[in-house]
């Protein structure tokens, strides 16, 4: 079993990996239930795109591909998820919804 954490926030990318697959917070979101998109094809991603009177930490553009999955994550309810993805099964499990404290804002 290997645990990732995900982000919905300006300091983090909502985006990790887990052997050949990709997940990424989408929405809708709450703190009692969670929208991961499985396998998203990512078609660009920057650094540091700041723009005049914004910081931007990262961009993260992605399209959905026949594969691509959309599975909402409830704490009282369907906490876990099998996927299959190119040919490989994936056990999806939430484990909790928390916020983080940035500049006196609440980001999950």
């Amino acid at each position: 079993m290997q645990l990732i954490r995900l982000h919905m926030s300006p300091m983090h990318q909502p985006l990790d990996t887990l052997e050949n697959l990709v997940l990424k917070v989408s929405t809708p979101l709450g703190s009692d239930h969670v929208t991961l998109q499985i396998a998203p094809n990512i078609i660009g991603y920057a650094e540091q795109r700041d723009h005049p009177g914004t910081i931007v930490k990262q961009e993260v553009v992605t399209i959905p591909t026949d594969e691509t999955r959309s599975l909402r994550f409830d704490i009282n309810g369907v906490r876990k998820h099998v996927v299959q993805v190119q040919h490989k099964g994936f056990s999806i499990e939430l484990m909790q919804i928390g916020t983080e404290r940035h500049e006196n804002q609440d980001f999950y």
